[in-house]
């Protein structure tokens, strides 16, 4: 029995057994957390000797026998980070594109499903004040999304909670709800 390691896949207890008729190859595969549809796939080969079978069938006088394994990302994404701009509404905030949320997600997301954001604050609302705007969209790396919206006065001192949700990874993968209290 050895093992072989690579980059963050462990294969171990691979070994072989002999009786006088079979030969059979044993093959454990721990892969680790962060492997996802975007780890290269790996491919374990033997070399076909004495009617060796295999998942898959050899081309005709091919001397190797391989078998590929592709990883599917089965990880929810979820938030890494939030930037308020600017970091507290006032007086001055008032007006057109003058406040942003630029979320963060651990992965590449996909750009045709966009985040829900909600002010869920029970003694306040926030969507009151605030209107997203055209302007809110992903980054390049489909890894950031910006809200840009517009802020009107209500005269009115607000500690507002926000919750992202909806958004889904490269992977169809739903992200995991975020919230936090008294983001702005």
């Amino acid at each position: 029995s050895f093992t072989v390691n690579t980059d963050n896949i462990k294969i171990s207890n691979l070994n072989q057994s002999f009786t006088s008729e079979t030969k059979n190859y044993f093959l454990v595969m721990d892969v680790g957390a962060d492997v996802n549809s975007s780890t290269p796939d790996i491919t374990f080969s033997l070399r076909t000797v004495d009617n060796l079978t295999f998942s898959g069938t050899p081309a005709f006088n091919d001397l190797t026998l391989s078998q590929t394994y592709s990883f599917e990302d089965v990880t929810a994404p979820s938030v890494t980070n939030t930037l308020f701009s600017p970091s507290a509404l006032n007086k001055q905030s008032v007006g057109s594109e003058t406040f942003e949320i630029e979320i963060t997600f651990s992965e590449a997301m996909n750009p045709s499903v966009v985040p829900v954001v909600s002010f869920p604050t029970t003694e306040e609302d926030a969507s009151s004040i605030l209107t997203p705007t055209a302007s809110s969209g992903w980054s390049a790396s489909n890894t950031v999304y910006t809200v840009v919206y517009d802020v009107s006065d209500q005269n009115v001192e607000y500690n507002v909670d926000i919750s992202i949700s909806g958004a889904e990874d490269t992977s169809g993968n739903s992200q995991i709800t975020y919230s936090e209290t008294d983001a702005f």
